[in-house]
This record gives C-alpha cells, sequence and structure tokens, in this order.
C-alpha cells in the first residue's frame, strides 16, 4: 500500500508577511476560515487510495456444491503430484452443517470449521481407519490434512463462461500452497431435498431386465435394502429387487459384491416406476469377490 506524505502548504509565508508589516498596536482578529490552507486543487489531483475488494466468499455458494480438486502447486509454482495422481477420481471438499468434509482420499475425513470472512479455521480432521494397498493413494490422507487443517485463506467465484459457468474456489493454505476447485450442485441443491441415508447391497452380477420405458432387454443391478442396529449388526435384509436406473458415483465390477452407504433423494416430474427415486453413493462400507453361480446370502 502506497503511504502519502503529508502536504505542507506555501501558504504559511505569505501570511507570515503580512502579520510583519502590520503596526505593533494593531489587534485585529483573524479569521480562522481565512487562514486555512485551500487544499481543493491538492484534493482534486490527488486521490484517495481505494481499499482493495475483499475476497468473495459466499456461505450458499460453499455449502450448495461440490469441490472437486483440479489444480495444487507449492509456494514456488510447482505443481503437487501427490495430490493430483487420480484425475478420473479427484479429491472432494464439501462443507455440511460446519462441518467439512474430504472425500476420494484413503479414508473419508471431516472435522468442524469457523469462517471468518475469507479466513477458514479447520480443527482437527478425523477420518475413519481402511487401509488402502496403493501407497500413493493411503498417502493423501496426510496429504490434505497438512493443506487442509489449521488457518487457510479462501476464495469462491461464481460461474462465468470461462470457467464453463463452474464456480471456483481458490484455497491458501497455512504452508503456502494453493489448491484450486471447481464446483458442481449437491445433490440437495440439486433435488431440493435433504434425502435420506440407506445401506444397500449390490449383488455381484446383474441381471436381465426390461426397464418399463425401455424398448429393448438390457441389464439391471440386483439390490436390497439392509439395516443395522447400535452396535452395527444387519438387523434386516430386505428382498432382492431389479435396479433400472443408476447410483451416482457408483461403478459396478462384474463379480464384485458391494454394500454402501447412499443418499436417497425424491425426484420430481419423473415416472412412478422407480425412477422418481434419485441414489447417490456416499461411501462403500464393504466389498467382496463373488464366484458366478455363488448363491447370493
Amino acid at each position: 500500500m502506497k503511504r502519502r506524505l503529508p502536504v505542507v502548504s506555501l501558504v504559511i509565508v505569505p501570511l507570515l508577511l503580512a502579520a510583519c508589516s502590520k503596526p505593533p498596536d494593531e489587534t485585529e482578529a483573524q479569521d480562522p476560515a481565512a487562514a486555512a490552507p485551500d487544499n481543493s486543487a491538492l484534493s482534486d489531483t490527488t486521490p484517495a487510495s481505494t481499499p482493495a475488494p475483499a475476497p468473495y466468499v459466499d456461505d450458499s455458494l460453499l455449502t450448495r456444491h461440490q469441490w472437486s480438486l483440479k489444480e495444487a502447486v507449492d509456494a514456488k509454482g510447482r505443481t503437487i503430484g501427490a495430490l493430483l495422481m487420480r484425475p478420473d477420481k479427484p479429491v472432494r471438499i464439501s462443507f455440511v452443517d460446519g462441518s467439512i468434509r474430504i472425500e476420494n482420499t484413503c479414508n473419508g475425513l471431516g472435522g468442524l470449521y469457523r469462517r471468518l470472512g475469507d479466513e477458514i479455521r479447520v480443527e482437527a480432521l478425523t477420518g475413519t481407519k481402511m487401509q488402502c494397498p496403493e501407497p500413493e493413494v493411503a498417502a493423501l490422507d496426510g496429504e490434505m490434512t497438512l493443506r487442509i487443517q489449521g488457518s487457510s485463506r479462501v476464495t469462491a467465484t461464481p460461474g462465468t463462461p470461462q470457467t464453463k459457468n463452474q464456480p471456483t474456489l481458490e484455497w491458501r493454505a497455512g504452508n503456502g500452497d494453493i489448491l484450486r476447485f471447481v464446483g458442481e450442485m449437491t445433490p440437495e441443491a440439486r433435488y431440493g431435498n435433504q434425502g435420506e441415508t440407506v445401506f444397500i447391497e449390490v449383488a455381484a452380477f446383474t441381471k436381465p431386465c426390461q426397464p418399463p420405458m425401455a424398448t429393448a432387454p438390457q441389464t439391471c443391478l440386483e439390490l436390497r435394502e439392509l439395516r443395522y442396529d447400535d452396535q452395527g449388526l444387519k438387523t434386516d435384509l430386505g428382498p432382492w429387487r431389479l435396479f433400472y436406473d443408476r447410483i451416482e458415483g457408483f461403478t459396478h465390477e462384474p463379480g464384485i459384491r458391494n454394500v454402501l452407504r447412499v443418499k436417497r433423494y425424491r425426484r420430481d416430474n419423473r415416472p412412478d416406476d422407480g425412477t422418481n427415486i434419485a441414489y447417490v453413493m456416499e461411501m462403500s462400507v464393504e466389498s467382496e469377490t463373488v464366484q458366478q453361480g455363488a448363491p447370493k446370502s
């Protein structure tokens, strides 16, 4: 910021000379307004410094989007490859009810956060204890914790034509690293409701099916709903049924049985054939390799 030096007016010189020319016994009062120097011309040519606009951070913009990591550089502008090693499954953060969640690392991470202006302070992050066989994926937990935990500066900007109308988020970590994210609307914002958390089991193999709106036979997932007690034990196994739609965020691999925690959302203006409910994967609870033809439990 430029500092302006005080302006010393030369008007006081003729005033002093005028005072010396008066007789000693003259006691004429001096008008304070007349004695004040006129700096109006200076103010016209010396504009006051304008503070830089505050970084744009809108709580609704933060919370209505999930933020996928697209770029990561250190304080010297060098790419941080350890954070970008899975471009097909980028690290993602979201802000929910005063907490920050980190996904697509080895374990799901989360912690409380507080925001004051463009500063965000994230308390100690905690997560699940799943072991990841790939060392690079296993290291993502620590790499993200290093840059997310503690105090950081954040700027969120609404979408523009240059960003294909995707909002952007710049995260300046305390160590000087800069993470840049692009936003996608959360399911809650897209579907207009909070959804319901459920657990489902997805069979290892698909089955032939004929969806109501399809004109030709297809293959569909087979799934059932699970319920657990407070100790995490299964208490109810729903019936197996064909699933005509898709589960957002989940890719089925033949021969792998999965138990998923998903959010289930109502979808308006859809036919009542089962596709008026949207399923969005939150996390994989367990998976198992199954041989073709083995009976389902």
